[in-house]
């Protein structure tokens, strides 16, 4: 590719974009400067996949899981803090804490090797539902608790206890 050539085509996969974006460091970088390590098992896993490896390593430590998006940056195992209640009517935080913390939860999940596109199916339907929902922030997070839950009054809404993040999903 020459100064000043833009090259255009197609793209119909992942694949494609990697191959576009490879070229375009390759392009732009000297070849002894270009270390860009390909690891194409983390490039083709999608969210819910990795959400669904996340609860099944967690080999049933928790009882309840949901889907969480908020500004603060977490790491794996940190507790959050109870979410405050939202007055829709202003929309805005009304102050009143809840008993945990809100996150979009899901339906029952097998964990069986011969259920899982089910399962990844359940978690496609949550991420939707959360996706719908637009929550504001900058990091996306699976949560769970080991104590308990309540519903709250968004679609798929739940307010898990003493919460902790199990995965970092963006």
């Amino acid at each position: 590719m020459e100064t000043g050539e833009i090259k255009t085509k197609y793209i119909s996969s992942i694949d494609d974009v990697i191959s576009q974006i490879m070229e375009l460091v390759a392009y732009l970088m000297p070849a002894e400067e270009t270390k860009v390590e390909e690891n194409e098992e983390a490039a083709e896993k999608t969210t819910e996949e990795t959400i669904y490896e996340a609860i099944k390593a967690s080999e049933h430590e928790y009882r309840e899981y949901g889907i969480r998006t908020c500004n603060g940056e977490y790491a794996i195992g940190d507790e959050l803090a109870p979410s405050y209640n939202w007055d829709d009517e202003k929309d805005e935080e009304d102050w009143e804490l809840l008993n945990g913390t809100c996150a979009t939860g899901f339906g029952y999940l097998w964990m069986g090797d011969e259920d899982k596109q089910d399962d990844l199916e359940t978690i496609r339907k949550a991420l939707a539902i959360h996706t719908k929902a637009r929550y504001p922030g900058c990091h996306t997070y699976l949560i769970a608790t080991r104590t308990g839950s309540e519903y709250g009054n968004d679609t798929a809404e739940i307010i898990l206890e003493n919460a902790e993040v199990i995965a970092v999903i963006r």
